[in-house]
């Protein structure tokens, strides 16, 4: 696009690219990502990431998932939607390559499968987003399944990336048993200083190497109006940038209240 092009971006840094390189890793989500990574090597606990929606999960999950440990054999389920017990364990295989099912009990055949892949060297680690879609037979399932043991070694390792509704639902009957099991991690939202540094973060991975066009002024229209959540960030900070770069002054007045004003 022009607007990009004369601020010399390589690409539009605040579309919805989960790319690892884009990920703002602030002190806390980095914390939060050592921990994910030791809790998988040294615990049989369920991760569970929780946030609301637009604050990053999917993100910070893309992230982990390539920031792994030589010994990990990754399995991602990008969208749980409502994923009955049974569409759940077919969504499992078909993440760890597992062939499809021929009739067999399907529970033995993942049973199978997770063995194979510890019997090689690995460790499965299975990435599950929008977990909180899932219903509770299903949450059932993941917990009892995280707590299978393969030669006092956990079956499975698991983190679910979740919006907080699901700590409502480890409290009910049917789950609360197993809360001893779960660890929470909550992602919080960014504040002011983080969001200028995420500005300058993703501007600079796009390939800006200039001086930030995003003012003081412009930056806290964004933090305000955004309330420090990256996907609204996003939205109110390409707005800004379309409706700017108008020769080498491109910082254009009232751009972002234009942007604003206009959706």
């Amino acid at each position: 696009m022009p607007h990009f092009d004369r601020l010399g971006l390589k690409e539009n840094p605040f579309n919805d690219n989960r790319d690892p390189r884009y990920f703002y890793a602030d002190s806390t989500r980095a914390q939060i990502l050592e921990s994910l990574a030791y809790q998988i090597n040294f615990s049989s606990n369920i991760q569970v990431v929780i946030g609301e929606k637009g604050i990053g999960k999917s993100h910070l999950m893309e992230t982990l998932s390539q920031q792994i440990d030589n010994n990990w054999r990754i399995g991602i389920i990008r969208d749980a939607g409502q994923l009955e017990p049974e569409q759940l364990i077919l969504s499992i295989l078909e993440a760890f390559d597992a062939p499809a099912p021929d009739g067999s009990d399907t529970v033995e055949l993942l049973e199978t499968q997770l063995a194979e892949i510890a019997e090689i060297g690995f460790k499965p680690v299975l990435l599950i987003d929008s977990a909180h879609l899932l219903p509770q037979e299903s949450l059932r399932f993941l917990l009892q399944l995280s707590q299978q043991k393969l030669n006092d070694e956990p079956y499975i390792n698991m983190v679910l990336f979740a919006e907080t509704a699901i700590t409502e639902y480890f409290q009910t009957s049917g789950l609360k048993g197993f809360r001893e099991f779960i660890h929470i991690s909550l992602l919080p939202k960014l504040d002011k200083q983080s969001v200028v540094e995420y500005l300058k973060h993703r501007m600079a991975v796009a390939g800006f190497n200039r001086e930030s066009p995003f003012s003081p002024r412009i930056i806290d229209h964004i933090y305000t109006n955004s309330a420090g959540l990256p996907e609204k960030v996003n939205f109110f900070a390409v707005k800004f940038l379309e409706q700017s770069g108008k020769g080498e002054n491109y910082i254009q007045s009232g751009a972002l209240s234009s942007a604003l004003g206009a959706d």
